[in-house]
């Protein structure tokens, strides 16, 4: 809808390399309607033990920050409005809250599910301290 609508200049997408967009969405991609910036999804090897993943999730997490921090504030043009859409929400809030500190933009959030839920159904259970820092992260920003 945004794509379509006069009043809007220019949508730029932010995505993994590898993910698809709906059929309407590639079609306004290649009309140039919408322009698309990729990230890499693969910055870390994924450890294959249990402890290694300790340090692993954390690690990825600030790598994909930085990622975003980088498109957000040094690749884009400036925004007005960053609209997000979650999970994941880890790092995404923290880095449309840091944007919007940097430029002043408006964050609109799409919530589709809490991601501090999706990590405790996903096997963790709710009293990991993930899951507990996970819910945290997410109330405070």
């Amino acid at each position: 809808s945004l794509a379509r609508s006069p009043e809007v200049a220019h949508v730029t997408l932010i995505g993994y390399a590898g993910s698809r967009c709906v059929p309407e969405v590639e079609a306004l991609i290649d009309s140039g309607r919408i322009s698309l910036r990729l990230l890499r999804e693969d910055l870390l090897p994924r450890p294959r033990s249990k402890v290694a993943y300790l340090a692993y999730a954390p690690a990825k997490a600030l790598l994909k920050l930085g990622q975003l921090l980088f498109a957000l504030l040094l690749l884009l043009p400036r925004v007005d409005v960053l609209l997000l859409q979650t999970p994941p929400a880890i790092p995404t809030l923290a880095a449309a809250w840091l944007a919007r500190a940097a430029s002043g933009c408006m964050v609109v959030v799409d919530w589709h599910n809490l991601g501090f839920s999706v990590l405790e159904h996903g096997g963790l259970g709710a009293s990991h301290p993930y899951v507990l820092a996970a819910r945290l992260y997410e109330a405070l920003l």
